[in-house]
């Protein structure tokens, strides 16, 4: 009934507007590259891979570092597309068949324990809304629950019709749950915020495990 896409923006602006003053462009592909490698293996290990990975970076990228990253992601064996404008514009170009669509945000320095996919789709409805789970954040140390009250992390996933197509990042994951209703869809731990000397936005926020 549905088409499972994840979202996911690489290094959008960083080689033209580069919003967060980046210093150095190339050290940071460098160091994000591994950062990414794990978040690829998290999709590969997941039980039901059923989607399309849609993979955004910069138009402006150096032809060899967006020639490593093509080679990387083909070694896995789930479905990917690339692009190089925002992830919610480029599927605005596809033609999707199905009636329904869900869309999830995911960072590409972060990662999904094995059932998020199946977790997400086992609880399709027909009809738009927003999905959200329980996770953790990982500071290389320690791990910290998220002990969000509202359903509106930024591993939030977006059910509507495919003619619609608003997407998970339609707004900031912060207000999606005043765009549609909302529901958190399981108490496991299916994600892992990963927080960084490079993650400029993201910082602890949960209680230490």
């Amino acid at each position: 009934m549905f088409n499972h896409f994840l979202l996911c923006r690489y290094n959008l602006a960083l080689y033209s507007s580069n919003p967060y003053n980046v210093k150095d462009k190339d050290a940071w592909m460098v160091e994000r590259l591994p950062m990414f490698k794990r978040l690829l293996d998290s999709l590969e290990a997941q039980t039901n891979k059923d989607f399309v990975l849609i993979f955004s970076i910069d138009a402006f990228t150096p032809k060899h570092f967006q020639v490593e990253l093509a080679e990387l992601l083909n070694t896995y064996s789930f479905k990917w597309l690339g692009c190089t404008t925002q992830p919610r514009e480029f599927l605005q170009t596809l033609k999707i068949e199905r009636e329904w669509m869900i869309t999830s945000r995911i960072d590409n320095d972060d990662e999904y324990y094995p059932k998020f996919i199946e977790t997400i789709q086992n609880s399709f409805q027909s009809k738009r809304e927003v999905l959200d789970v329980k996770g953790v954040q990982f500071d290389g140390k320690d791990y910290y629950k998220t002990n969000r009250r509202y359903p509106n992390s930024p591993f939030i996933s977006l059910v509507e019709l495919s003619k619609e197509r608003k997407t998970a990042q339609y707004r900031a994951h912060t207000s999606m749950n005043k765009f549609a209703p909302a529901r958190f869809v399981s108490n496991e731990t299916l994600y892992i915020q990963h927080i960084h000397d490079n993650n400029v936005i993201n910082k602890i926020s949960g209680i230490k495990i």
